[in-house]
């Protein structure tokens, strides 16, 4: 008698099979689920704050378009960074099919799915967030295609920017923050500090 056994499906195919679409918060790093800190104050609104200002820079939404909390799945891991950015790619890849392998590192257009890595991703380090969780995404997403990473620290208001096989350059007062080609931004650490409602001192 021949007794026939379905192939195990890798942990990250199981993993996103399993996964609510929805939900935003739930990671799959180095082979573990980890739960991401919900932003908060803030963090919330300089989220939304650069959402508009990288979308307002790219004049055409064919080259590039950012996505607040967006699941990116690449290179066995399952992230969702505060802000993803994509690049459009060449006439010749966007006609290749979508690659189902949660392990490829070939773009897709710019449309909302999943398994591709980021262009460009922006992370805001909150008080309680782990620091180190948040390093090993930005260096998972750099040793897999992403050209460039802003890691965005409240505390210490400086602003650690991030490119493949480069020493991490800080940023902060009112040094212009490099951007990857194509954008004009213009900004400086303390102008995207300042977005930043004040809180209004008890009376």
């Amino acid at each position: 008698m021949q007794i026939l056994v379905e192939p195990s499906r890798p942990d990250i195919d199981r993993f996103l099979a399993d996964l609510n679409p929805n939900d935003t918060t739930t990671e799959f790093i180095d082979g573990k689920i980890h739960r991401k800190q919900i932003s908060q104050g803030s963090a919330i609104y300089l989220q939304a704050q650069l959402w508009d200002e990288i979308n307002a820079a790219t004049t055409n939404s064919q080259t590039a378009i950012a996505y607040p909390n967006h699941r990116c799945s690449f290179g066995g891991w399952s992230i969702v960074p505060d802000l993803s950015v994509f690049f459009s790619v060449s006439p010749s890849l966007s006609l290749l099919p979508n690659l189902q392998s949660s392990g490829s590192h070939v773009h897709s257009p710019l449309t909302p799915i999943h398994n591709r890595y980021p262009d460009w991703i922006i992370a805001i380090s909150l008080p309680e967030q782990d620091g180190i969780h948040t390093l090993r995404t930005i260096l998972h997403c750099l040793s897999h295609g992403t050209q460039m990473a802003w890691l965005i620290d409240l505390n210490n208001r400086l602003t650690f920017v991030f490119t493949p096989q480069q020493t991490p350059l800080e940023v902060k007062g009112n040094v212009v923050l490099p951007t990857p080609p194509g954008f004009d931004l213009n900004l400086t650490v303390e102008t995207v500090l300042d977005w930043i409602p004040a809180k209004k001192s008890e009376t």
